[in-house]
């Protein structure tokens, strides 16, 4: 886990997780508790009874329940060498053995002496309706009744994630593509987590109804206030201030507060809040950002959701009755937008695919598509995986493409890139959004390049993050650099489609 947080974190930022600082708990929903080391520590206190506090220091007791530490019963103290060769260490004689009687008394014995363990060790007296239940049920209202159906998730979330006010300047600053003016009034509204400011919502998940007729979406109000009735504007994840086509209008017809499987309607929500919203389905494929219809200040969307994995893997749909098509074909939409990682496409073929991470990822798609979206019968071919080409040496050959009047010709070739630029585009350490000059300056500096090819970068593919870069390599005094950009935009978008399709692969 350790690993997946380095590689994700920015440099210098690692989250290290260790149960010794509190953010490692450990859970059984099946048993219904969690206890933290520090939590766990805290039952021990209470077991001194009216005891001087100096008698057990639970933080320091609780840094001792962890790693290469064992206990000396006879001196009563704790050590970083065993007592003996195979002495279990302080969080098995502590924690693991505890628990272990615990669940094989209530497994193994009489009611009455699981009823005189729990009152005499723990102080806890249950019904006596409750010891004539299955031991199942039982122990799970035992386990629940010592450690706290909760204690240990509770004290660590409000001891290492940052209230909504905190933290919120730096999903700003992580998850807003506009330019972070410190002097931007609605930079300023969303860093100061304002109730007072213009409405802006990141909604970040789409989910649906109990009759999966249609899909409320569930987001952080980054500012503002947002009411039922409010109109709004959706911005999607194609939205840029020059392009407004990926964009529209809405009515909020309800909000409400997530509690588990509970919705709490509400009145108003305020900036900082995560709140299900019903009206916006309709405008919203994956992610997108919410703002108030008549926003005068020129707003920018946050970043579509980022994942470790990508959907490789492939399998082609088809009713089993042709005249159901329209059905599965309304039942894999909604599909896109339940799954962030699904990917439905339509072949040159004619056949519908889905895509996902795995087997099993598709499984679960499948069986909502059948059962829940699309209610049909769907027959399926045998997955496959996706592959894309790379690029292992420079062209031998260059790759031309001529315009009908066979008067200009655009000329390419392919090179692997420098190691570990690739990664850096991935994590986000290079964006292809920076002035041409920052970026320029970090290739430069970082791998070498050639500072003109540096500052001639295109385009990164496929989307911002893709570890393909193009590259315009031509001289002004060879071509016309003018006519050039003409249709730079038009070879871009042809770029984006290669990498992401991989044509000879496919």
């Amino acid at each position: 886990a350790n690993g997946t947080a380095a590689a994700a974190a920015a440099a210098g930022s690692t989250p290290l997780l260790d149960p010794v600082l509190g953010n490692v708990a450990f859970a059984s929903c099946a048993y219904g508790y969690s206890f933290s080391l520090r939590s766990f520590a805290q039952l021990y206190r209470g077991v001194c009874g009216d005891a001087p506090k100096d008698v057990l220091l639970v933080d320091e007791f609780a840094r001792r329940l962890w790693g290469d530490v064992w206990y000396y019963p006879e001196e009563r103290v704790f050590r970083r060498k065993p007592p003996q060769l195979g002495a279990d260490r302080s969080f098995v004689t502590f924690i693991l053995e505890p628990l272990y009687k615990l669940t094989s008394a209530v497994v193994g014995e009489h009611p009455k002496t699981i009823e005189r363990l729990l009152g005499d060790d723990f102080g806890i007296h249950l019904k006596s309706s409750a010891y004539s239940q299955d031991v199942k049920p039982l122990l799970k209202e035992v386990c629940s009744k010592v450690f706290g159906s909760a204690t240990g998730i509770i004290d660590m979330l409000v001891q290492h994630v940052p209230s909504s006010k905190e933290a919120t300047a730096a999903k700003v600053a992580r998850l807003y593509t506009g330019p972070q003016d410190p002097n931007s009034p609605l930079i300023q509204f969303m860093a100061g987590c304002s109730r007072t400011g213009p409405l802006v919502l990141h909604v970040a998940k789409l989910f649906p109804k109990n009759d999966a007729s249609g899909f409320d979406a569930y987001g952080r109000i980054f500012s503002g206030t947002l009411r039922p009735g409010d109109e709004v504007r959706v911005l999607g994840e194609g939205f840029t201030p020059d392009d407004d086509e990926d964009s529209g209008d809405a009515v909020v017809s309800n909000v409400w507060l997530y509690q588990a499987r509970y919705r709490v309607p509400m009145a108003k929500a305020t900036a900082g809040n995560l709140v299900l919203v019903e009206g916006l389905d309709a405008l919203v494929s994956k992610t997108a950002t919410v703002v108030g219809r008549h926003l005068e200040e020129e707003v920018h969307v946050f970043r579509p959701l980022s994942f470790q994995t990508r959907s490789v893997m492939k399998i082609a749909t088809e009713p089993l009755q042709p005249s159901e098509l329209p059905k599965m074909v309304e039942g894999l939409r909604k599909i896109n937008k339940s799954y962030p990682l699904a990917v439905t496409r339509v072949e040159e073929s004619g056949e519908h695919t889905l895509l996902g991470t795995g087997e099993l990822y598709l499984d679960s798609i499948m069986r909502d598509l059948r059962e829940m979206y699309a209610d049909i019968e769907v027959k399926v071919a045998d997955p496959v995986v996706a592959f894309c080409e790379t690029v292992v040496e420079t062209s031998s050959l260059k790759c031309f493409a001529e315009t009908p009047n066979r008067k200009n010709k655009v000329t390419m070739i392919a090179e692997p890139l420098d190691k570990g630029l690739a990664e850096d585009i991935e994590s986000g350490k290079i964006s292809i959004t920076w002035p041409a000059r920052k970026l320029g300056t970090y290739l430069v500096d970082t791998y070498e390049w050639d500072p003109l090819a540096a500052r001639s970068v295109w385009a990164f593919g496929p989307a911002a993050d893709g570890p393909n870069v193009l590259l315009d390599d031509t001289l002004a005094g060879e071509v016309d650099k003018a006519l050039l950009g003409a249709v730079r935009d038009s070879i871009v978008q042809g770029f984006q489609w290669g990498t992401r399709e991989g044509p000879l692969c496919d």
